[in-house]
């Protein structure tokens, strides 16, 4: 079963040649234990069960993106590959109404630095070195602690509900050369 897009700990997929079992056209979308089956015409869905706000999020995914939906539906039908789709993103404001550019993914690096990927395909680094004399981040000095980061609500996180505003490490980073 390929994937085609995920968002927000939601995979979405489409089988090959799958019009037997549901003659509509239709993508398969996965959260957790969760399984259900959406149509693409008007993200109803056919089978399954899911949570009710990823639902939403499933639906408005297929809203955005209902003519990449179906030409992916036209290839697998046709026994080819269907093609990935952007995931969905959600625009966040802060309080000045400045959009916030979310995090994809981090990598830690040795030198208490964060290698950041953007929402808008920027890659920038990021030092925590001036964080880490400071609470709370003073709980993640350690390697160990600090190379255990993670991408969570489009911001880095660390285990202990340890985490840094999006917009200072968009704002305080500095942009990588390619």
């Amino acid at each position: 079963m390929p994937t085609i897009s995920i968002f927000y700990g939601i995979v979405i997929a489409m089988y090959f040649r799958d019009v037997q079992r549901n003659h509509l056209p239709h993508i398969h979308a996965r959260y957790q234990n969760a399984n259900a089956v959406f149509a693409i015409e008007d993200g109803c869905l056919l089978d399954g069960e899911f949570p009710p706000n990823k639902t939403r999020l499933v639906q408005a995914w297929i809203e955005i993106h209902r003519e990449d939906l179906q030409a992916d539906w036209a290839l697998a039908v046709a026994g080819e590959e269907p093609l990935h789709i952007a995931p969905l993103l959600l625009r966040r404001f802060n309080k000045d109404n400045a959009m916030l550019i979310d995090v994809l993914s981090v990598q830690p690096q040795a030198d208490n630095r964060l290698l950041l990927e953007f929402e808008n395909g920027e890659w920038r680094v990021f030092d925590m070195t001036p964080l880490l004399a400071q609470k709370p981040w003073i709980r993640i000095k350690s390697s160990a602690l600090f190379n255990r980061a993670f991408v969570e609500n489009g911001t880095v996180a660390w285990p202990g509900n340890i985490d840094i505003a999006p917009e200072t490490l968009y704002d305080l980073s500095t942009p990588v050369r390619q």
